[in-house]
C-alpha cells in the first residue's frame, strides 16, 4: 500500500484527519437528530441508510480502485 504522508507530517496528518472525521460526526448527528426531532424516525433512519449506502459504494470502488482487497 502507497504512504500518503511523508514520515515527518504523520502526527499532522492524524491529527487532520481527526478534526475533519470529528466535524463530519458532529454535523451528521446533529442533521439526524434534527430530522428526528421534525420529521419522525422514519425520515431519520432513512437519512442514516442511505447516507450508509453512498459510504459502503464509495469505499467499494477506492478499494477496488487501489486493488486493496
Amino acid at each position: 500500500m502507497p504512504k500518503y504522508v511523508s514520515p515527518e507530517l504523520r502526527g499532522t496528518a492524524y491529527g487532520l484527519y481527526s478534526l475533519v472525521f470529528g466535524v463530519c460526526f458532529f454535523v451528521s448527528n446533529m442533521t439526524f437528530g434534527f430530522l428526528w426531532d421534525v420529521y419522525g424516525v422514519i425520515l431519520a433512519a432513512l437519512y442514516s441508510l442511505c447516507l450508509s449506502i453512498i459510504a459502503i459504494t464509495g469505499m467499494t470502488f477506492f478499494i477496488k480502485k487501489y486493488k486493496l482487497w
